[in-house]
């Protein structure tokens, strides 16, 4: 039953994919690789809110293309923010 719902629902999906999807922060980290930058350096830049409910803001940098900063309610999404900003910023489409 959950093999025909699978198939039903995400078969052609699956099919149209040429790639695996990647997060930003990876995309950001081969993008620099390819380009022989060095490596994306996340900061924290500040943590605000309870802590039962935080924000964190994350700022990435890139030599030779400044910094930008995401927030989000955990470290790893902002920091996710932060990479597809920065990819956006170089012109890179953070599908790809």
């Amino acid at each position: 039953m959950l093999k025909k719902f699978i198939t039903q629902y995400w078969e052609k999906l699956a099919k149209s994919m040429l790639d695996p999807p990647q997060d930003p922060k990876t995309s950001l980290q081969e993008w620099t690789q390819k380009n022989k930058l060095p490596l994306p350096e996340y900061e924290l830049v500040k943590q605000t809110g309870p802590a039962h409910n935080p924000e964190f803001t994350i700022s990435v940098c890139i030599e030779d293309y400044g910094k930008v900063s995401a927030c989000a309610s955990s470290k790893k999404i902002a920091e996710q923010k932060a990479a597809e900003l920065m990819l956006e910023k170089i012109g890179k489409d953070a599908s790809v």
